[in-house]
């Protein structure tokens, strides 16, 4: 590498672990997936219901969304579907409107938390199932579920179902991101092999420019099909969602990717060095943040920039190792051809390779860490989805390329090794295992592109509350009121709240005469109200029906005779219908995931700032001259003690050649 660029290695190794660690104090956020409906999955009804509610994380494009309801020999496909706003509900509900049955308006937010509402027709006796295929409105992410609910009639819950990807968008999508690592991974060769002067390796050059100019010529092009694919059937909706932020991502992507290109094309016809490194850097940061703004960092509410940045910095990593470690394959396997010079050459490329490698992994290791904690919710998540299981291999297929490259790093370097064994395999080149290092690397890459298709492993159904179990009977004071609340079964459907209502003074100031309940939920829309019936002497009985589980607030208000009306708010918690069943752990993962990532961020920085401080001590006595390890320099050959070790010929190198400033052995004249 230049000296520059090896100045530069550390401080951005280490900024970059660091920001990555801040980056995990943003909010999780993955694309749209339910969060609870009305009728809820697994409850019984006693009649059958007349509106089917499904409360959906983001917003969804109506043009792809599709709710069928099947029971027994009947089917019916539901039209009429509309969303409505759920996030700002509040106001309107307490001035006496229903903010479920306000239309979403056109401005709103695309990653809003939305309900999807559609009629339902007249349901007999019996078992339904209702199936949800949608597409999330801010990524154009495929999502489904599934639920059951009986009408006089006991049902199971059907879970957590997931969308299978598209196998035409998956293919898409591995082609968008094997032109993204080509191109990266060229830029990489082509500096590491830029200051030689030897003619194979400059047509090595010439070749990796016109790879990277194609591969993003086709990304490109690729993305645009994909983009037409997502958007195919939307019509007018398609276009808005295109006009939108979700057009100016997938614009920032483009860019970056034609920009990448140019570099290559400025290389390759030898014009503006130094704007070709600007252009392809420029081309990397705007390819990078746009693929990460339009996969499932770039989802949610509010837009976390820290993990937006920490979702680029994994996918530049990943993709310039990757990139690069199937182009060296290609190239030390051509150049081993070319008898011991070739081998030489060959194995100069792969050890310039090792620090640009080592600095790629660090950040994608502890990156990867860190973005797994948004899309995995606990290990049963990890074990029982298809997600779970695709990142599984993914991770494996990964360590395999991992494990291959410390071995051939260890082959490189002979002073890694000791004894018969460094013998042994200093004269080795690489051939076979570097082949299959380079299929473990397309391998993760097309997994990573099912991933980026796919539907993350979060959701109710999949994590269990942290929070202690909820006791459904509170008791507290209201002014000069003692009252207790208590609603059973306490979970979405009918339900029955108990107040006991009794004073604290003597004589009781007024008698009670009326008693209501009212359940909002934590944003202040209106979920249910009541009012009561004395059922026995300081109780009242309040029938209430909830809509759907979590955090809620309820509300109970006293009449009094000549007395104002007393109000007591607690916090409430309604129930899942059907609480999630554990096969291995339910409890979250993403604190114990968040750690991990600091610990390997603390211990990968630590030593790249010691590899930092030694080669910075090292400085003054290499400019002296370093003693040449003899060992490695075969007899006959003339070492030049400029450069040490790591520009040292190797035992099969040709005896009459001498290593330039790059470090790549030129044959002498």
């Amino acid at each position: 590498m230049i000296p520059l660029l090896r100045r530069a290695v550390v401080p951005a190794v280490v900024a970059a672990l660091a920001m990555t660690v801040f980056a995990g104090a943003g909010p999780a956020s993955a694309h749209a997936f339910l969060v609870s409906s009305n009728p809820a999955d697994g409850q019984v009804l006693d009649s059958s219901p007349t509106v089917l509610r499904m409360r959906l994380s983001e917003s969804v494009l109506l043009g792809s969304t599709s709710v069928t309801v099947v029971g027994g020999s009947v089917r019916h496909e539901l039209t009429g579907l509309r969303l409505v706003e759920t996030a700002d509900g509040g106001a309107a509900a307490k001035d006496g409107a229903d903010p479920l049955t306000r239309p979403r308006a056109a401005a709103s937010s695309d990653e809003a938390p939305v309900e999807l509402v559609a009629p339902l027709p007249a349901l007999g006796r019996g078992s339904y199932r209702v199936s949800l295929e949608t597409v999330s409105a801010d990524d154009l992410h495929r999502t489904a579920a599934v639920l059951v609910f009986g009408i006089q009639q006991q049902v199971s819950a059907a879970g957590r179902q997931e969308a299978a990807p598209r196998v035409d968008e998956a293919l898409l999508r591995w082609v968008v991101l094997a032109g993204l690592c080509l191109g990266l991974g060229a830029a990489l060769v082509r500096r590491l092999a830029t200051p030689a002067r030897h003619g194979s390796v400059v047509r090595v050059a010439r070749a990796c420019d016109q790879v990277a100019a194609a591969a993003c010529a086709v990304a490109a092009l690729t993305a645009v099909g994909l983009l037409a694919v997502q958007l195919s059937g939307e019509g007018s909706a398609g276009l808005d969602t295109l006009w939108g932020a979700y057009g100016a991502r997938w614009l920032t992507r483009e860019t970056g990717l034609l920009l990448i290109g140019a570099a290559a094309v400025l290389r390759w016809r030898r014009l503006a060095p130094r704007t070709a490194r600007l252009t392809v850097v420029s081309g990397a940061v705007l390819a990078t943040t746009g693929e990460a703004l339009l996969g499932h960092a770039g989802a949610g509410v509010t837009t976390s920039w820290a993990r937006v940045a920490a979702t680029a910095l994994h996918v530049g990593a990943a993709a310039t190792w990757a990139g690069a470690a199937v182009l060296l394959t290609g190239c030390a396997l051509v150049l081993r051809r070319e008898g011991v010079p070739g081998r030489a050459l060959a194995r100069a490329l792969l050890r310039r390779f090792g620090v640009p490698a080592a600095a790629c992994v660090s950040v994608m290791v502890v990156t990867g860490v860190v973005l797994a904690s948004s899309v995995v919710a606990s290990v049963d998540a990890l074990l029982v989805t298809d997600y779970g299981r695709v990142l599984l291999l993914k991770v494996a297929a990964t360590a395999v390329a991992l494990a291959l490259g410390l071995a051939h790093t260890r082959s490189l370097h002979p002073r890694l090794l000791v004894g018969r064994r460094r013998a042994a395999t200093a004269a080795v080149t690489p051939g076979r295992s570097l082949v299959v290092e380079g299929v473990a690397a397309g391998a993760a890459l097309a997994l990573a592109a099912l991933l980026a298709a796919g539907q993350p492993a979060v959701g109710p159904a999949l994590v269990a509350d942290p929070a202690a179990p909820f006791d459904p009977t509170v008791s507290a004071f209201a002014d000069d009121l003692q009252e207790q609340l208590s609603i059973q079964p306490n979970r979405p459907g009918p339900n029955v709240a108990v107040i006991t209502v009794s004073s604290t003074r003597r004589p009781d100031p007024a008698p009670v005469t009326g008693v209501t309940v009212a359940v909002y939920s934590k944003n202040g829309g209106l979920r249910s109200a009541g009012t009561g019936e004395r059922s026995a002497l300081g109780q009242w009985s309040v029938p209430v029906t909830m809509t759907e589980a979590g955090a809620a607030d309820a509300v109970v208000t006293v009449t009094r005779v000549g007395v104002p009306p007393t109000e007591l708010a607690v916090d409430w918690v309604v129930a899942q219908a059907v609480p999630p069943r554990a096969v291995l752990s339910l409890a979250p993962l993403r604190g114990w995931l968040l750690a991990v990532a600091c610990v390997l961020a603390a211990l990968l920085a630590s030593a790249w700032s010691v590899a930092g401080l030694r080669r910075w001590r090292g400085r003054s006595w290499r400019r002296t001259g370093p003693a040449v390890e003899w060992s490695e320099v075969p007899a006959g050959a003339r070492a030049t003690p400029t450069w040490a070790a790591a520009t040292a010929l190797a035992p099969d190198q040709d005896p009459g050649a001498q290593p330039d400033r790059s470090g790549l052995p030129v044959p002498s004249r």
